[in-house]
């Protein structure tokens, strides 16, 4: 609700904040509307796709972490098959749950990926709801791009592996938590913060959004039971793409259907990792409409 949003960003300009920062992709047209009407505030706004002289939004490239963590999946599963839960069919969920299968199949060519989402950001019992589905579909590691450990547990109680993301997930169900894909937005909050204090921010044009060179993301907290050939091939993957010679989507890149999205040789654009509208080839589930 953008009147709402407006609403609480005019009561802490009311106060005397003069940066403001979001975490929904979903504030975007608001906070690019406020930061019209106050132009001497400095608004930051995470996922988001607006930006302006005053307003940045700012993300990570995470499909490069689930690149990772789909590595250690690939290195656990033994039927084959991995599930993952999403919020919303956006881009910035999609190449998660592809950027996870991608990494998997790096591994192993013949391992499936089951996708789904529960149309929310938030919802504990339909998460759980959705794990247990896709245990019930023979997935043996879950992918959940979602926060609560209900879908954890669910797959801890089968003696099954799962991946956390955001947060260290693996305090919640021990004995499942195989990695987590994790955030650490401080690397890029603090020296921000830092450089708006010093009158020296300028915003990027189409926003900040980096790779894991800056640390600013990776899998971490990687379970003691994972193989340690799974670690070395996380290791040698995280590098290549720190260098510049891996792409979680580097054509050729074949969707679902079995188009092709990427010529060989290509990699897929920024455009179109953020209008990302498909599964990749190996996926089994529907991808529906935003």
């Amino acid at each position: 609700d953008n009147s709402e949003i407006l609403r609480i960003i005019d009561l802490y300009v009311d106060r005397g904040y003069n940066i403001i920062i979001g975490t929904s992709w979903g504030y975007g047209d608001a906070f690019l509307e406020a930061s019209s009407k106050y132009p001497n505030v400095a608004f930051m706004n995470c996922a988001g796709e607006t930006n302006a002289a005053n307003l940045e939004s700012f993300y990570l490239r995470s499909y490069q972490g689930w690149y990772l963590a789909g590595i250690v999946a690939a290195h656990m599963t033994q039927t084959k098959k991995l599930g993952t839960i999403g919020g919303y069919p956006l881009g910035v969920v999609n190449w998660d749950l592809n950027g996870f299968l991608r990494g998997a199949q790096s591994v192993d060519p013949e391992i499936q990926m089951i996708g789904v989402f529960v149309n929310s950001w938030y919802d504990p019992v339909k998460e759980t709801q959705a794990a247990e589905a896709l245990l019930e579909q023979g997935a043996d590691v879950l992918g959940s791009n979602m926060s609560t450990p209900g879908p954890h547990l669910a797959f801890q109680e089968e003696g099954k592996w799962s991946v956390g993301f955001q947060i260290d997930i693996s305090d919640q169900a021990p004995d499942a938590v195989i990695t987590s894909m994790v955030f650490k937005w401080e690397a890029y909050l603090i020296p921000t913060i830092q450089a708006i204090a010093a009158g020296t921010w300028v915003p990027a044009e189409w926003g900040w959004w980096e790779g894991l060179s800056l640390g600013a993301f990776d899998v971490e907290a990687i379970a003691d039971f994972v193989p340690a050939a799974a670690i070395a091939d996380v290791d040698a993957a995280r590098q290549a793409m720190i260098d510049g010679t891996l792409d979680p989507f580097m054509g050729p890149l074949y969707k679902q259907d079995g188009s092709l999205a990427v010529p060989e040789g290509e990699v897929v654009s920024d455009d179109d990792l953020w209008g990302m509208n498909y599964f990749v080839q190996g996926s089994i589930g529907t991808m529906p409409a935003e």
